[in-house]
């Protein structure tokens, strides 16, 4: 099996070495391919040239052609300030304008 995840980050991230060591502790060949654009991994996936995708939100469409597994990482943005920024918020509207 061949694995191709593609990925904005330049090394790969966290989710690339969380998918090449499962991969690999699987025995499967894995050759990682970084790519911007979803929809040209997708399309990859649905013509037979990779075989997974990592970091693709499920959609009802995708769902056609491919099995997901269950979420293998989460991730909750806030934003951080300077205590003394003089920048004050609580929520994310607070900071419309």
């Amino acid at each position: 099996m061949a694995a191709v995840c593609r990925r904005t980050f330049s090394r790969g991230g966290l989710s690339i070495d969380l998918v090449r060591r499962v991969l690999d502790q699987a025995g499967c060949y894995s050759l990682f391919i970084l790519e911007n654009d979803t929809s040209r991994a997708v399309a990859g996936t649905r013509c037979g040239v990779d075989d997974i995708i990592s970091n693709v939100r499920p959609t009802d469409d995708l769902a056609r052609d491919a099995d997901f597994t269950d979420a293998v990482l989460s991730n909750e943005p806030c934003f951080i300030k300077r205590k003394p920024s003089g920048i004050t918020y609580a929520l994310l509207r607070d900071l419309n304008g």
